[in-house]
């Protein structure tokens, strides 16, 4: 059974001394008394704060837990009840991740790799692939005679069995000690207002570092790709538990790999 507010038991009332609340809810009695349990006296909310919580049985197996709030006229931070809780508003902003260069569609391999060559010759011939190729894999005309290697360390020490000839560098990397650029993408953060910890526990829970499969609440018009849960946060500013929820887009239309990320069931 799920946690209900009982049916007319909200009461609420001002006097020239101050205000009063009171809400009940129903369920079982462990939920109950969890509800109870997870509630802070003496803390400030919009209702008052928080006095009392009171677990009574009701019609045979459901029970109920009465909160009650107060506040005098002098507590000035206390405010009534807001229409604010449980409404998720969204904030955007811009982030930066790091992509690697072979992930660019323009990417060259010999933005970050040495050519080397052990041909047989007096003069270092530079192979027409050098300027076009795209991955690491030496065209099969140039295979023997060609390779592509990462760092300087890397060179063979060995001769070329087949040409009898060292190994030596024939072409530099254009971008020596460039891995990755920086993409700027969107960073949507929601924010909603809840009563108890607990609830806004369970607005935040089993969403870090998961593709949402709905976008957040407001995308602010950028579409295509997927947006994954990068930041939670829960804390309480003084009247209200405050929950946030961080969203990175994946900034292409591809996004976030979804053989690496799961998804969010919620």
């Amino acid at each position: 059974m799920a946690i209900n507010t009982k049916y007319q038991s909200v009461v609420s009332e001002k006097t020239e001394g101050g205000t009063t609340y009171k809400e009940t809810f129903y369920g079982t009695r462990a939920e109950m008394e969890e509800l109870r349990d997870s509630l802070e006296m003496g803390v400030a909310t919009d209702y008052g704060y928080r006095r009392r919580a009171t677990v009574t049985q009701g019609a045979g197996a459901i029970y109920e837990c009465a909160v009650e709030y107060s506040s005098t006229a002098n507590d000035s931070n206390v405010v009534g009840p807001s229409d604010d809780f449980d409404k998720v508003t969204c904030t955007l902003d811009t982030g930066v991740m790091s992509v690697p260069l072979e992930s660019l569609e323009n990417y060259r391999t010999n933005w970050n790799y040495y050519l080397i060559t052990s041909a047989s010759t007096d003069e270092d011939v530079i192979p027409p692939f050098w300027e076009t190729e795209k991955t690491t894999i030496i065209p099969e005309a140039y295979s023997g005679d060609y390779r592509w290697i990462k760092n300087i360390s890397d060179l063979p020490t060995e001769k070329n069995p087949e040409t009898g000839v060292s190994w030596e560098i024939v072409k530099e990397p254009t971008k020596p000690g460039v891995e990755a650029v920086d993409r700027i993408t969107a960073v949507v953060t929601e924010t909603c207002y809840f009563r108890t910890d607990k609830q806004a526990s369970n607005f935040v829970v089993g969403r870090l570092n998961k593709i949402k499969a709905a976008y957040p609440t407001d995308t602010f018009g950028i579409v295509g790709g997927n947006w994954k849960c990068d930041r939670a946060t829960v804390n309480w500013n003084g009247k209200k538990w405050v929950a946030t929820l961080t969203y990175t887009h994946s900034g292409d239309d591809k996004g976030w790999d979804k053989d690496l990320y799961e998804e969010a069931t919620i």
